[in-house]
Protein backbone atom coordinates (compact mmCIF):
# COMPACT_ATOMS: atom_id res chain seq x y z
CA UNK A 1 0.00 0.00 0.00
CA UNK A 2 0.97 3.61 -0.54
CA UNK A 3 1.28 4.23 3.18
CA UNK A 4 3.92 1.50 3.59
CA UNK A 5 5.85 2.07 0.36
CA UNK A 6 5.72 5.76 -0.52
CA UNK A 7 6.64 6.90 -4.02
CA UNK A 8 9.72 8.58 -2.57
CA UNK A 9 10.82 5.32 -0.92
CA UNK A 10 10.23 3.31 -4.10
CA UNK A 11 12.17 5.85 -6.18
CA UNK A 12 15.11 5.87 -3.75
CA UNK A 13 15.13 2.06 -3.68
CA UNK A 14 15.14 1.88 -7.49
CA UNK A 15 17.97 4.40 -7.78
CA UNK A 16 19.97 2.45 -5.20
CA UNK A 17 19.41 -1.07 -6.55
CA UNK A 18 19.51 -0.73 -10.34
CA UNK A 19 22.85 -1.96 -11.68
CA UNK A 20 24.70 -1.79 -14.99
CA UNK A 21 23.34 -4.38 -17.41
CA UNK A 22 19.90 -4.48 -15.84
CA UNK A 23 17.00 -4.41 -18.27
CA UNK A 24 14.15 -2.35 -16.87
CA UNK A 25 10.47 -2.88 -17.48
CA UNK A 26 8.01 -0.36 -16.12
CA UNK A 27 4.26 -0.30 -15.94
CA UNK A 28 1.91 2.42 -14.80
CA UNK A 29 1.60 1.01 -11.32
CA UNK A 30 -1.26 -0.27 -9.28
CA UNK A 31 -4.13 2.15 -9.70
CA UNK A 32 -5.40 1.44 -6.20
CA UNK A 33 -2.33 3.22 -4.80
CA UNK A 34 -3.13 6.55 -3.21
CA UNK A 35 -0.51 8.15 -5.49
CA UNK A 36 0.18 6.18 -8.70
CA UNK A 37 3.93 5.64 -9.06
CA UNK A 38 4.76 6.08 -12.74
CA UNK A 39 3.21 9.47 -13.54
CA UNK A 40 5.18 11.21 -10.79
CA UNK A 41 8.38 9.15 -10.68
CA UNK A 42 9.34 7.95 -14.13
CA UNK A 43 11.08 11.20 -15.08
CA UNK A 44 12.99 11.52 -11.76
CA UNK A 45 14.07 7.88 -12.13
CA UNK A 46 15.45 8.48 -15.64
CA UNK A 47 17.15 11.73 -14.58
CA UNK A 48 18.68 10.04 -11.52
CA UNK A 49 19.96 7.11 -13.56
CA UNK A 50 21.44 9.42 -16.20
CA UNK A 51 23.24 11.30 -13.41
CA UNK A 52 24.74 7.96 -12.36
CA UNK A 53 26.02 7.40 -15.92
CA UNK A 54 23.29 5.18 -17.31
CA UNK A 55 22.17 5.54 -20.91
CA UNK A 56 18.95 4.39 -22.50
CA UNK A 57 18.59 2.38 -25.69
CA UNK A 58 16.11 -0.07 -27.10
CA UNK A 59 17.08 -3.73 -27.24
CA UNK A 60 17.31 -3.30 -31.03
CA UNK A 61 20.16 -0.80 -30.42
CA UNK A 62 21.87 -2.76 -27.63
CA UNK A 63 25.16 -4.33 -28.80
CA UNK A 64 24.43 -7.61 -27.02
CA UNK A 65 21.07 -8.08 -28.78
CA UNK A 66 21.08 -6.15 -32.08
CA UNK A 67 22.67 -8.91 -34.21
CA UNK A 68 20.25 -11.53 -32.94
CA UNK A 69 17.29 -9.22 -33.51
CA UNK A 70 18.50 -8.35 -37.02
CA UNK A 71 18.75 -12.05 -37.92
CA UNK A 72 15.28 -12.82 -36.59
CA UNK A 73 13.35 -9.79 -37.84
Amino acid sequence: PSETFSNEKLLAQALDKIRAGDILLAHLGIWSRKDPWAPANLEPLIVGLKQKGFCFQTLRQHPAYRDWIAKHS
